[in-house]
């Protein structure tokens, strides 16, 4: 962020009662102070509509358009603010087209803008466009040689904290988790990534702390509100869970997370042709999640459609021959149908295993297995 927008917020923050009630800009800027993302959008909209060359209000609007997660419209601001010879400081609105391409799906772009870049900001954006291009080794090392060159960037550490919980490694995950928080402690991302971290490992309790916190700061975060309501579920918080989801779902119908989200609500509530339809807008994104394909597999054998059940489960188990809601599945799929001998082939390592759930137990004695015998 610039000084000059810096210094905006900062007073747009002391002033807002006195004056936001009537000028586009002066809410646009408390709303952005505040991290009220879509207002400070919508405003700064309005504002530039008066006086279009405001060098200020389009580089709020950019942002704002980078928190919302629209790149296009990021890009817009950028090409605008490049039309008025705005000068923000050395490659600074290079790295914001960079992100706004990244946000859009364009990480060659993005990857190009950046080349000659050596600023911490700049590793991560380079990070996150290999990420996305599926370079997944490339981007953690330029993780690392960012964090090797500015360790206690919050932002780096947060994204680093995230990639080590994915492979894994726990410890250095919240290692990396604490110092995003030390160095930016409302930070967004550093909030989120302790709460993700936590919620990975299983403390849900921890998770919420950091997750209500990012919420309460950032209330136009789509992904705080998202990681908050997975949070509140896992802790049993249903009913406050709930209105979070909807508004989660009603903003974004084809986000993979909020889906589930929405669809487990619904199989708690009984309603399975719901969770078919909440599941069929992302149908052709499941196979990046387990836990959907199967709730989906579950939703399709409740309305009728065995058949198609059957083959997405299979597939799953296929893809994730370790998810045991998969193996579960197939297999009461395979007794429902009579066919003992394909489910038993499914259950029979679990009989062996001291860690194996009672309900798979259970569902291999069906299948005629003991433990003893072996089948």
């Amino acid at each position: 962020m610039t000084r000059l927008l810096a210094a905006t917020l900062s007073l747009a923050l002391m002033s807002a009662c006195q004056d936001a009630s009537t000028d586009p800009a002066a809410e646009a800027r408390a709303a952005a102070a505040a991290n009220r993302w879509v207002d400070a959008h919508r405003q700064a909209g309005a504002a530039l509509r008066d006086d279009p060359a405001n060098a200020e209000l389009l580089e709020l609007r950019l942002r704002a358009a980078l928190a919302l997660g629209d790149g296009e419209g990021a890009l817009a601001m950028a090409d605008r603010l490049a039309a008025a010879n705005t000068d923000l400081g050395p490659g600074q609105l290079d790295r914001l087209r960079a992100e706004a391409h990244i946000r859009r799906g364009d990480p060659a772009a993005a990857l190009t803008l950046l080349a000659n870049d050596s600023t911490a900001d700049a590793y991560r954006l380079r990070a996150m466009a290999h990420g996305v291009a599926g370079r997944m080794e490339v981007a953690a090392a330029e993780r690392l040689a960012g964090l090797a060159a500015a360790p206690d960037d919050p932002r780096l550490n947060a994204d680093h904290a995230l990639a080590l919980a994915e492979q894994g490694d726990g410890a250095g995950a919240r290692q990396h988790a604490a110092r995003a928080l030390a160095a930016a402690p409302d930070g967004l991302d550093g909030l989120l990534a302790a709460g993700r971290v936590e919620l990975s490992l299983g403390d849900a309790g921890s998770a919420t702390t950091h997750l209500a916190e990012a919420h309460r700061l950032y209330p136009d975060s789509h992904g705080a509100l998202v990681a908050y309501a997975q949070a509140l579920g896992m802790t049993g918080q249903i009913d406050a869970a709930r209105p979070l989801i909807e508004r989660a779902h009603a903003a974004a119908p084809e986000d993979l997370a909020v889906a589930l989200l929405k669809a487990r609500l619904a199989a708690q509530d009984g309603q399975w042709g719901l969770v078919r339809a909440t599941l069929q807008r992302v149908e052709d994104r499941l196979r990046e999640s387990a836990d959907a394909a199967i709730l989906y597999a579950h939703a399709l054998n409740r309305t009728g459609q065995g058949v198609q059940a059957r083959a997405l489960a299979e597939r799953t188990h296929t893809r994730h021959p370790d998810y045991v809601p998969a193996t579960r599945f197939l297999a009461e799929l395979h007794l429902a149908e009579g066919r003992r001998e394909e489910a038993a082939a499914l259950l029979r390592p679990y009989l062996s295993d001291a860690k194996a759930e009672p309900y798979l137990r259970d569902a291999a004695r069906e299948a005629g297995l003991t433990a003893k015998a072996g089948g």
